[in-house]
């Protein structure tokens, strides 16, 4: 049986329920403009779709957005997804893309100068006439790929994965430690 009676204790109880409940509306509706950075937010948690369209400024020239990541030159892209991205001829100058997945990605002409793209997954990617000048490429996998004619001039190859590799008119290239097993050299001999 329910009591009908008022009791202080219910009183009470009651108005803390609705301050507590109003109080959150308040903090949801009163929250100071530009109080919230990207020291608020969490890593990876804003992305393209949570975007309103029109409410950022425009991406600075030459910079695309692929699959929710901001590409340009000196971008840091590590550990990003970019399986099967179309990037011809894309200045990815100085770009951190340490550990990122590029699997069959279209990479003709790019200029990746001074990339990093240690331990990158690489494989079947197309690099054909790409700039990989001085470009860190520390065990990066590549099999499968094609470097046509790319400049590797001071690239660090050391246990790059290379294995059927189209490395035909590759320039510049110091193959170190890599791995060449059914790699076509640039000389188009096939690497035992």
């Amino acid at each position: 049986m329910i009591k009908t009676r008022l009791t202080y204790a219910n009183v009470v109880s009651t108005i803390a329920l609705f301050l507590a409940m109003g109080g959150v509306g308040y903090a949801a509706i009163k929250i100071p403009k530009n109080s919230v950075g990207t020291a608020q937010l969490k890593n990876g948690s804003v992305n393209a779709a949570k975007i309103k369209r029109g409410t950022l400024p425009t991406a600075p020239t030459g910079w695309k957005v692929i699959n929710g990541y901001l590409i340009g030159r000196h971008a840091d892209l590590a550990r990003a997804e970019l399986s099967g991205a179309e990037l011809p001829h894309a200045n990815l100058k100085g770009t951190n893309l340490i550990y990122a997945i590029l699997t069959h990605a279209n990479l003709k002409g790019a200029n990746l100068n001074g990339a990093d793209l240690s331990r990158a997954l690489l494989s079947q990617a197309n690099l054909a006439g790409a700039d990989l000048a001085s470009a860190e490429l520390y065990s990066a996998d590549l099999t499968n790929a094609n470097l046509t004619g790319a400049n590797l001039t001071g690239a660090d190859l050391t246990s790059t994965n290379l294995t059927n590799t189209n490395l035909t008119n590759a320039t510049g290239a110091s193959f170190g430690t890599a791995r060449l097993t059914g790699a076509t050299m640039p000389d188009g001999t096939i690497h035992p």
